[in-house]
């Protein structure tokens, strides 16, 4: 699990730097978005070959059960950093207008 952590140091970094207006905004969220993009498509594909494994058909000679547990973790860490960036443009749903 030293990857989450590696993850999580590497988004403060670029989180701060985006606070320090060393990086843009859109760089910032660019690069987590294409990083998550990158871990769900993993994701997938490992859950595919898995199931396929499950009905029999076996299309690689690896283990892919670290590799889809791994690339789950990293998804869903990058999808709270996600939902972290975009929580501003949510506010209007959770303020109560008078």
């Amino acid at each position: 699990m030293e990857i989450l952590i590696l993850i999580t140091i590497g988004y403060i970094l670029s989180y701060w730097l985006r606070k320090n207006n060393k990086i843009t905004q859109i760089d910032h969220l660019k690069f987590w978005d294409s990083i998550l993009l990158v871990s769900a498509i993993v994701t997938a594909i490992s859950a595919i070959i898995l199931f396929l494994l499950g009905e029999g058909i076996q299309l690689v000679d690896i283990n892919m059960r670290p590799i889809h547990k791994y690339a789950g973790a990293i998804t869903i860490l990058l999808m709270l950093f996600h939902v972290i960036d975009h929580l501003p443009q949510f506010k209007a749903f959770f303020v109560k207008r008078g």
